[in-house]
């Protein structure tokens, strides 16, 4: 039955799996360009094979059987399998082994610093083990670099991602500390530190773009969001400037600290951490797993 399968129906299992990934029939349709009754149509079809019911739709919404579950499991499995055949013939064909393969990494900019030198000592392991290995990377921000991955334009992100998009997996790559920084120009540098209702009220702050407010608002409720910056770089800019209080990353800091060009004010009561992330589709390519497990093995190590 299951050769039958492999062999006639990928169309209905391509429709299964981006109904169970969408959520439903109706938003299937954008990714897989099809009008919904085709959609349906493999959705019976397959479950007509299988002699099961994959799920429940009608108003109450759409739902998994536990049988559905299991078939998109085998789904994903079957993927991501056919992935690494296709990627190892590649390979063949290109360099004469399977010694190779390409990946598309992006990265939020201004990593912590262990994160960096972690990933640089998965980069040379993977480059000794495959000789015709091909890696690439991009730097985005997190909400470009989500829409990259869902529109299959890179492989393998980092950063901290404030809205998790229901197509993507993600696990927890390393968190870091952020903290409230002044500039030397900033009327605040030489003197004490003043109350957290002051910097609050009477001075003007840079936000993060691409970060919602809500993230330093359990602590921090600042009336004067006079500037916008969606790299660390940016938020640097304005803050030595000295026109705008801003949060930019401990290790990022370092130098400036070290060259008097700028301070932490109230540091026990502003700093907070994130902790930014892997991300990938779950139909992805043995080498996304590698990377990203061969980054974690060293960090653990630093």
């Amino acid at each position: 039955m299951w050769d039958d399968l492999l062999k006639q129906d990928i169309k209905a299992i391509r429709s299964f799996m981006a109904i169970v990934e969408c959520k439903g029939l109706s938003a299937a349709q954008a990714r897989l360009h099809l009008s919904q009754s085709v959609i349906s149509t493999h959705l019976k079809h397959l479950e007509d094979t299988l002699g099961v019911v994959l799920c429940h739709r009608g108003r109450s919404g759409f739902e998994l059987t536990e049988a559905g579950q299991e078939v998109y499991d085998i789904c994903v499995e079957l993927t991501e399998a056919t992935l690494h055949l296709r990627q190892r013939l590649d390979n063949v064909r290109r360099y004469g082994s399977h010694a190779g393969g390409s990946l598309r990494l992006a990265l939020a900019d201004q990593l912590p610093e262990r994160f960096n030198t972690a990933l640089e000592a998965a980069i040379r392991d993977c480059y000794r083990q495959y000789p015709g290995f091909h890696l690439s990377i991009r730097m985005q921000s997190p909400e470009v670099m989500a829409q990259s991955l869902a529109t299959d334009e890179c492989d393998l992100g980092v950063g901290f991602f404030t809205k998790a998009l229901p197509m993507l997996c993600y696990h927890d790559a390393i968190s870091e500390t952020q903290c409230l920084c002044c500039g030397q120009r900033h009327p605040l540098f030489d003197q004490p530190d003043p109350p957290l209702a002051e910097l609050e009220n009477h001075h003007a702050w840079v936000r993060r773009g691409y970060m919602p407010n809500r993230f330093t608002a359990q602590f921090l409720h600042p009336q004067h969001m006079t500037a916008t910056a969606y790299h660390m770089e940016a938020t640097a800019r304005f803050i030595l400037a000295g026109t705008h209080l801003g949060f930019l990353p401990q290790d990022h800091i370092k130098p400036y600290l070290a060259a008097g060009q700028m301070r932490v004010l109230l540091p026990d009561q502003t700093r907070y951490q994130v902790t930014h992330q892997w991300v990938y589709k779950a139909q992805t390519t043995p080498l996304v797993h590698q990377l990203m497990q061969c980054t974690q093995t060293h960090l653990a190590t630093l």
